[in-house]
């Protein structure tokens, strides 16, 4: 949890580069927590990466299906590749799954 921390912090400091390092960091030590797949997710989206974002999402789903912001993360992903049609069908998983949620980025 500690480098998961030290990887949020990086974040919002918008050190994109040293939070995903980080994120790889917790992955390494609890590879089975969707939520460290998902920051990862939202971390590559921010360095303008939508199929490495993709592929962390899809991993974090692969571990909790439950996820509703791995999701709308998946969502952003395919929108950001121009891939409509299947953003909001991921959306709107994300939307069943917890209504309140807005968006992911």
């Amino acid at each position: 949890e500690e480098a998961n921390v030290r990887a949020n912090e990086e974040f919002k400091k918008g050190n994109f580069p040293g939070a995903l390092a980080e994120y790889d960091e917790a992955i390494k030590r609890n590879p089975s927590s969707a939520k460290y797949h998902c920051n990862k997710a939202v971390t590559f989206i921010k360095l303008l990466e939508p199929n490495q974002a993709l592929t962390a999402g899809i991993r974090s789903l692969e571990i909790d299906s439950a996820y509703a912001k791995a999701y709308a993360v998946k969502s952003d992903c395919h929108f950001l590749m121009k891939e409509y049609h299947k953003a909001v069908d991921a959306f709107n998983k994300a939307k069943e799954i917890d209504p309140t949620l807005e968006r992911a980025t």
